[in-house]
């Protein structure tokens, strides 16, 4: 919603164009929208770079609008570590939008980067999604200790907050979309189609 003198007008958010260099193709880019928090991002980090054993890029889009955020994460880019930087910050859909758009792999998983990953997380879902069938997966979902400020994993079918795929007979092959997306689960979605996050 933009406001002026003349009114105000609903207005699309659209990320920043690509810039620069093509990135290297990888399997799968392991993507994390940064608000802040900067010990969230790098245990995730130190994780991903420890358990992860496919071909990968981490990407970190900055949604934060904090300099001193954008200033530390610009010292950690590295051939496997990108950014992509908006500012001024924009929505979380839009800002996961701007993640995949510049994604280099083939498949992208999308992690709160308060997640720390104990082992490699990532084989099961490229795994997973080898299978032509299948645009999506993820775990069952979340169970809450009373609110869903406490949760783990549970294996379901009765949980509190769960991957929804909508949209499977969508006009683009291989397209979805996902309706409800849980905090600290990882989710992985195949860029064929670029499934947008609504």
């Amino acid at each position: 919603m933009l406001d002026s003198a003349e009114g105000s007008r609903l207005e699309a958010l659209v990320p920043p164009a690509r810039s620069g260099a093509a990135p290297i193709a990888r399997a799968v880019t392991l993507l994390a929208i940064v608000h802040g928090w900067r010990p969230d991002v790098e245990r995730w980090l130190l994780s991903v770079f420890t358990y992860c054993k496919a071909d990968f890029e981490a990407l970190l889009v900055d949604n934060s609008g904090d300099a001193r955020m954008a200033g530390w994460l610009q010292t950690r880019v590295a051939e496997r570590l990108r950014l992509v930087t908006l500012d001024p910050p924009l929505g979380f859909a839009t800002a996961v939008n701007a993640g995949i758009e510049a994604a280099a792999g083939e498949v992208v998983v999308l992690f709160d980067p308060g997640v720390e990953l104990t082992g490699d997380a990532v084989l099961p879902l490229l795994q997973a999604l080898a299978d032509p069938t299948v645009v999506v997966a993820g775990p069952y979902g979340l169970r809450g200790a009373g609110t869903l400020k406490e949760f783990e994993e549970d294996a379901g079918p009765e949980v509190d907050a769960a991957l929804t795929p909508r949209g499977w007979g969508a006009s683009t092959p291989g397209s979805a979309s996902i309706e409800s997306l849980t905090s600290s689960s990882a989710s992985a979605c195949a860029t064929a189609g670029a499934a947008p996050w609504l």
